[in-house]
């Protein structure tokens, strides 16, 4: 019988690898930041690890997280990330933490 690969992501905020299934997801579709409590939902995702790095994280750091900076013009492309998009989603979070 095959032993599963056990899959680890870094935290955003602390740069801390942890095994996936202790991070919290949040995925960036349709223009606005979910929580994915499943970790089902498509796309590109970012993770924080918890409480502390929920409160304290910077929404710029999912800029660089879901590769909105166009690295050779160095501006944002059309999408952009605020305190007001991660709002919703940080109160998600801390519901379930």
């Amino acid at each position: 019988m095959k032993t599963r690969q056990i899959l680890h992501r870094m935290c955003i905020n602390c740069r801390s690898k942890k095994e996936k299934r202790f991070l919290y997801r949040i995925v960036l579709s349709i223009g606005k930041l979910t929580f994915d409590g499943k970790q089902r939902l498509p796309g590109r995702a970012a993770y924080l690890c918890g409480s502390t790095c929920i409160e304290k994280v910077h929404p710029g750091r999912f800029i660089k997280a879901f590769q909105l900076l166009d690295f050779k013009t160095k501006k944002p492309k059309e999408i952009s990330i605020d305190s007001s998009s991660w709002e919703p989603c940080k109160q998600q979070l801390l519901q379930t933490a």
